[in-house]
């Protein structure tokens, strides 16, 4: 194996790419709501300049977004959540993930929070349930603000 060598001028003016700043992941979507993780973003918003979160199951059950019958949306909880980044000067990166389990082909969950990565058992009720979604985001916080965000379909269904 050929050696590498690494050289750091201290001295150079050049700046580092801070690729960190974009931001990081917290675990699921519900720890978005608890003090403590609200303190610990705070710190790393101020000290390593994150500008974004992103997080698992943000559809989660634990989120209350569908009811257990599968017939009603309910958005509180999303907005508590992303309010609560917003007050402390963070922008979602908003994961559409975690089947709710009224809405899920099957029963499969991983993880102690039970995150669903069956597909959907109608695709109808799914794109229901994200432009209710996307129309509660829009009037909660307006176009202006959810333009800034980032958002992704969770494609990892393993």
């Amino acid at each position: 194996m050929a050696t590498q060598v690494l050289t750091v001028d201290l001295n150079s003016e050049k700046e580092l790419n801070p690729f960190w700043k974009m931001g990081g992941n917290t675990c699921h979507a519900a720890l978005w709501l608890r003090p403590d993780l609200k303190k610990h973003l705070t710190v790393v918003r101020k000290e390593l300049g994150f500008r974004y979160v992103r997080c698992h199951g943000i559809l989660n059950d634990d989120m209350g977004v569908v009811s257990a019958d599968g017939k009603t949306f309910n958005f509180d909880r999303v907005n508590e959540a992303i309010a609560g980044l917003l007050d402390m000067g963070l922008k979602p990166f908003v994961e559409l993930s975690s089947m709710p389990a009224a809405l899920a082909r099957g029963e499969k969950s991983i993880c102690h929070y039970k995150f669903r990565s069956e597909p959907p058992k109608d695709w109808n009720r799914w794109y229901e349930l994200i432009k209710a979604l996307t129309e509660a985001l829009l009037r909660r916080f307006g176009s202006e603000e959810v333009r800034t965000w980032y958002f992704e379909v969770w494609n990892e269904p393993d």
